[in-house]
């Protein structure tokens, strides 16, 4: 499974680690968790005030599941690291921002386009 944004991460994550699910998540996300977050966003607390959000979602996970396997893109993804991101990868949701015009178009053509 792959994960692009932190938003989603409360379906389509947290419940395959409490499944036991070994080996889960590509996540990539380069932002810091801020005030602005807490009405959105899991892992938004006071205590990841200012942490990298794919570090604190990957905490999550593996407080669950500690033997999750997961690779953090902590500066997010682009062209030249979508290959790897897509590499090995089952299912992609996207997750990424309306406005992530450059990381959209990197996903399309390293294969993982949604339409075909």
């Amino acid at each position: 499974m792959l994960l692009v944004d932190t938003s989603v991460w409360i379906e389509v994550f947290r419940k395959p680690s409490r499944v036991r699910l070994d080996k889960i998540a590509h996540i990539a996300d380069f932002d810091d968790f801020d005030i602005a977050n807490f009405n959105r966003q899991v892992g938004a607390t006071v205590s990841s005030l200012g942490k990298p959000k794919a570090a604190v979602l990957a905490a999550l996970a593996r407080d669950i599941n500690p033997q999750v396997d997961i690779k953090i893109f902590d500066k997010g993804v682009d062209e030249s690291s979508m290959g790897d991101f897509l590499d090995g990868v089952d299912i992609y949701i996207d997750g990424l921002d309306f406005f992530a015009f450059a990381a959209r178009q990197a996903q399309h053509r390293a294969g993982g386009d949604p339409r075909g």
